[in-house]
């Protein structure tokens, strides 16, 4: 994978700086509600540092930390299925500017007007840059929308999302 590959996925997910509310549980994880504008807000601020000493590339999502919950709540505004490439974007009320795309169709479970809820848990993969083996890639990301094995971004699995 490029690293230019894995900056537009970074991008292009647009998926969190404000967090609504900040709650640690026994397990010393955070669980953050945000709306879906904060969410875009905070993906869209991620932080890269490089170590050419050790030959490592870090991404961050900034004010979050792996082992994070994340729960955006919000309201739809609209959905489009796209056939092609089978993801529905999700348009929510307080951001109708960036689509967030879920796996599959999901317009006849949800409707415009709709309160959804999208919980998603922040991992760290860490993996070899495929152009140069020996850099290190260490990346924290939402689970939900990565595929590990593969080490690149995906629609958000639409198990994630309820209605509220």
């Amino acid at each position: 994978m490029k690293l230019e590959i894995l900056v537009v996925g970074i991008l292009s997910i647009s998926i969190l700086l404000s967090a609504g509310c900040l709650n640690k549980e026994s397990t010393g994880e955070a669980e953050i509600v945000l709306s879906m504008k904060e969410f875009i807000g905070i993906m869209n601020n991620y932080s890269r540092d490089i170590n050419n000493a050790t030959k490592y590339e870090y991404y961050n999502i900034t004010p979050l930390d792996e082992g994070d919950i994340v729960i955006i709540k919000d309201e739809i505004h609209n959905l489009t299925y796209n056939s092609t490439y089978n993801y529905t974007e999700i348009f929510c009320v307080s951001d109708l500017d960036n689509p967030f795309p879920v796996y599959g169709d999901i317009t006849k479970i949800f409707l415009g007007g709709d309160k959804i809820e999208v919980t998603l848990h922040i991992i760290r993969d860490v993996f070899p840059y495929s152009s140069d083996p020996s850099w290190t890639v260490s990346i924290e990301t939402i689970e939900e929308g990565w595929n590990s094995a593969g080490h690149f971004f995906t629609p958000v699995s639409s198990d994630a999302v309820k209605k509220v």
